[in-house]
């Protein structure tokens, strides 16, 4: 990304160079999966590209939501599957218990 980063033309301060963008939400997307898209990952971009911590910060963040959103909607999926997985099991188990705490009861009269 830096031999990349240096080959592009910097002249134009306020244009980000559209060809970096794709690169940069690769980027993003992966330390999102490795749990590295915290305050240190951004404070590494204004040593890779020639603007301040906060620029950056705001053009990541608006160029990987789109994906972030699905990664995080995925997860959601997996877990609320696993969850309804889960509670159908212990359903099953508290029906059991249930029968048998009734039928205890009834015996007591």
């Amino acid at each position: 990304m830096l031999s990349t980063s240096s080959a592009e033309n910097w002249s134009q301060k306020g244009k980000f160079p559209p060809s970096l963008k794709p690169q940069i939400a690769s980027l993003a997307l992966q330390a999102i999966k490795l749990d590295e898209y915290d305050e240190h990952f951004f404070s590494l971009m204004p040593v890779l590209f020639p603007y301040n911590k906060f620029t950056m910060t705001k053009l990541i963040k608006r160029t990987v939501f789109p994906d972030h959103t699905k990664l995080l909607q995925t997860r959601q999926d997996e877990l609320l599957s696993l969850l309804k997985a889960l509670t159908e099991e212990g359903k099953e188990k508290a029906e059991e218990e249930w029968e048998k705490v009734v039928s205890a009861w009834g015996k007591c009269f």
